[in-house]
């Protein structure tokens, strides 16, 4: 059991919640986030302290970029990196 409690703690799962993200994701779908900031391109959840956002680290121009995973919606153009907290990169995405 520690093994397994430590796996969870090292690599947590976000379930997703809608289908908004579909169909790459879809509701119930679990996300296995990495502790570690994310290399350009890779998905990753950020936070601004009230809601979670699942986008893919981009740059444009001389600007951070949070693009939207499926064509719908905002990307968030941060100028400094301390705009939101990055908790974690997707490793993985588990099918309910």
């Amino acid at each position: 059991w520690q093994s397994i409690i430590k796996f969870f703690i090292m690599f947590p799962l976000y379930t997703v919640a809608s289908n908004s993200f579909a169909p790459a994701y879809c509701k119930g779908d679990r996300i296995l986030l990495e502790n570690r900031f994310p290399e350009l391109g890779e998905r990753a959840v950020f936070t601004d302290g009230l809601k979670a956002y699942f986008r893919y680290f981009k740059m444009k121009g001389n600007d951070y970029c949070l693009e939207c995973l499926n064509g719908r919606g905002k990307d968030i153009i941060l100028h400094r990196m301390d705009e939101m907290d990055c908790m974690g990169t997707c490793i993985s995405v588990i099918r309910r």
